[in-house]
């Protein structure tokens, strides 16, 4: 299932080259699209408040680490890309109101996703 979109920078704008947008696909697209999944909080986004992941009820509660990742496991593997999540960790740090996902997945076309990290501050 091919997926084609416009590149991101660091600060979630788009990327601009040649005088055009930069365009991905593939992996690298679907990778785009996991981490802003999961970067992004429910109620955040005002064309769809249910989108994203729920942040706030899920650190608000003093969860242990394997919950969090079977919730994540779960949330990646809903994304119509997604075929399996292979290996997932998650390490909680409180005191810095911060979370570091790294997590590998294989694709519905078969294409592995390695070791993806992801740094969710709250």
């Amino acid at each position: 299932m091919p997926l084609k979109t416009i590149a991101q920078n660091k600060d979630f704008g788009f990327k601009f080259e040649n005088n055009t947008f930069k365009t991905i696909e593939g992996v690298e697209a679907i990778i785009q699209r996991i981490k802003n999944k999961i970067l992004l909080w429910t109620d955040e986004w005002f064309l769809n408040i249910e989108d994203g992941f729920d942040w706030e009820d899920t650190l608000s509660n003093p969860a242990e680490e394997i919950v969090l990742e079977d919730l994540l496991r779960a949330y990646i593997q809903s994304d119509i890309f997604i075929d399996i999540v292979t290996e997932i960790s998650v390490k909680i740090n409180r005191g810095l109101r911060k979370t570091d996902i790294t997590f590998s997945a294989i694709t519905v076309d078969g294409d592995p996703i390695e070791a993806l990290e992801i740094n969710q501050a709250a």
